[in-house]
């Protein structure tokens, strides 16, 4: 009988932080976007079901993380045109 290796987990080497949270998920799939054209890591974290479960958003709305060191950048990125937070 062979030993299973534990599946990868990859270590985050930065803290993170949460620089929005968006009630549906093509909301955070546009501001992810922006965050990456403009070269800062994010990740998307959602909990939709791969989109099969919408309803789930309102209870566990989806997050984007960035690093703390860009969490500045990220914020001023993502201000809408007349100023105000999405």
């Amino acid at each position: 009988m062979t030993k299973r290796r534990p599946p990868y987990r990859r270590s985050l080497h930065h803290d993170v932080a949460v620089v929005r949270t968006f009630s549906y998920r093509y909301q955070g799939e546009v501001a992810r976007a922006v965050l990456d054209a403009a070269g800062i890591p994010c990740v998307l974290q959602v909990d939709d079901s791969g989109g099969s479960e919408i309803g789930m958003a309102f209870a566990n709305p989806a997050r984007l993380l960035v690093r703390v060191e860009d969490l500045e950048q990220a914020e001023e990125l993502l201000i809408t045109p007349d100023g105000s937070k999405p």
